[in-house]
Formats: structure tokens, sequence, C-alpha cells
């Protein structure tokens, strides 16, 4: 099968990193691609990367909006995506392999096809978490159901917990977007509230054990207080939306009672260091409760 791949990489002020992006992609042994870059109100030259770029591959699509969240660069991208199938990439990021995402999805007749990264760190060390000859490893692999995936999220090595809710190095049929499923305007946990219901409209969900997707970790800074108890605090609505919805599917959330807790506990601590008491009671109520009514569950 060769179905039009559309990628879509939402850029902001990426330009150190965007033409190593850009040639992973272009340099793709998978060419039936689409490539839609979205600039999100750069100042820096990214846009003359860009620019560089798509003069000298037809397949490369722009366009460009206001400044706004990471979130709404998506769905713009989306809404220009013509091909049957979809998947993201970082700016700063190196693409993984096309190729073996649309086989492993069509040999395993899924919806969506999940493969996993390497880290590259601001100090050029790589973290690498597969090991193609472990067979412990290979176990992981398989096609799930959306039941089966979701219980994935807890309880497995770091490179499949981790990756569970980004959109990168994943694979969907673009249709599941289709029935209702745009990301929030965030500019960050956007994928937390929309990665999620694409499993959940999905007949199959296939994980195969390669890490070839780098995602790169840019140099800290120092995170300002109330950016962190913002990321934090969107991090626990997004959970506490799918285990309200899960339980109302029926589908089991105890798998995720502990996360809960340390989610909620980590939120107060930052919602008290930036001096939002509002949430810092609430969180304070919530483990009051979790303690009160059943504290073998969340403990």
């Amino acid at each position: 099968m060769n179905e039009k791949v559309s990628l879509i990489v939402p850029i902001e002020n990426n330009e150190q990193y965007l033409a190593e992006c850009l040639d992973s992609i272009v340099h793709q042994a998978y060419q039936n691609l689409e490539i839609i870059l979205v600039d999100n109100g750069s100042t820096d030259g990214s846009l003359a990367i860009m620019r560089q770029y798509a003069n000298q591959d037809p397949r490369i699509r722009m366009v460009s909006q206001d400044r706004a969240g990471l979130g709404t660069a998506k769905n713009l991208g989306l809404s220009m995506a013509t091909g049957e199938l979809v998947t993201f990439v970082g700016a700063n990021d190196r693409a993984g392999n096309i190729a073996q995402l649309v086989d492993n999805l069509h040999q395993s007749h899924s919806d969506i096809a999940c493969a996993t990264y390497y880290r590259l760190d601001a100090n050029g060390t790589y973290y690498f978490y597969v090991d193609q000859d472990d067979p412990a490893q290979k176990a992981l692999e398989g096609v799930f159901t959306p039941q089966e995936w979701i219980h994935r999220e807890t309880g497995y090595p770091v490179n499949i917990t981790a990756g569970f809710r980004l959109a990168f190095n994943k694979l969907f049929k673009r249709a599941l977007f289709q029935q209702n499923v745009m990301f929030p305007d965030y500019d960050q946990s956007e994928d937390d509230f929309t990665i999620w219901k694409l499993y959940l409209l999905a007949d199959r969900i296939s994980y195969f054990n390669v890490g070839d997707y780098c995602y790169r970790l840019l140099p800290q800074t120092e995170e300002n207080k109330q950016k962190l108890f913002q990321r934090n605090l969107l991090r626990l609505q997004s959970l506490e939306e799918r285990m309200a919805l899960y339980a109302m599917i029926d589908f089991d959330t105890d798998f995720l009672d502990r996360y809960y807790r340390s989610l909620v506990e980590v939120t107060r601590d930052s919602a008290l260091t930036a001096g939002n008491y509002h949430y810092y009671k609430d969180c304070c109520f919530k483990i009051g409760m979790m303690d009160r009514y059943a504290p073998e569950k969340f403990n």
C-alpha cells in the first residue's frame, strides 16, 4: 500500500534545529508524503528556512498563523491534510522511519500504529530505551483493543508509558480525527487531552518496539512558578477527564489510581509555590477524600 501520509510539523522559533528536522523528513524512504509546515508566529529565522525547503520540495505546503497554542497549530495542519494517514513531528526532533509505521499499520490491520523513541539532551547525550535483542521487550509488541492498550499506560517500560500520551512517532488514520477530535488551544499538554480520544475511536492499535524517532531535550531554563503550576494542572485535568469518561463507559480505571494520587500531590505543591491557594485547597480536599474513603486504593 502506498497511501499518502500527511506529516504535520508545528513550528515556533525553531531555527536552530529546523533544517535537521526537515532533512530527516524529506529524505525518508517513504516518498508519498504531504509535508505540512505550520508557522506559529515565529519571530526568528524559521520562516526563511521553511521557504527554502518548500522551494526545493513540491511535497511541502506552508501556512502561517498569528501566535497561538501548539494545539491550534496542529488543528490548522489537520484542516489542510488530504492524506489517508497522519503523523506529527516536533520541529526540534528528527523523524522516525515512516515506511515502518505504514507497514506496521497495514500488516496489523490497525487504525493507529505506535513506535517509540530515543532522547537527545542538550549536552549531546543519547538515551536509548530499545534493545532489539531483548526477548522481554520484543514480547511487548502486539495488536490491542482500546481497553487493552490504555492499560499499558502504567506499569510498563518508560518508553511505552512516557510516549503513551504524545502525538509523535505514531501513525493515525485521518478518519479518526474527523470524528469530533481536536487539540485544545494550549502551548503544553495539548496531546494529553487528545491522543487518548483517538485510542478510544480505534478498533485496533498496534505497538512495535522500534525507537528511531529522536526526541530532543532543549537546554533547561528555570521554569516560571506559574507556568509549572499550569502544566501540572493541565495534566491533572486531562487525567480527570479521561478517568471520568473511562468510568462512564465501563473501562476499568484502577490501574490509574496511584498515578492520579501522585499527580494531585504534584499539582498541590506547585499551586502552593505559585501562590494559587484555590487549587492548593482543592488538591488538599481531593487527597483528604482519597485518604478517608479509599486509602488502600490510592496509596
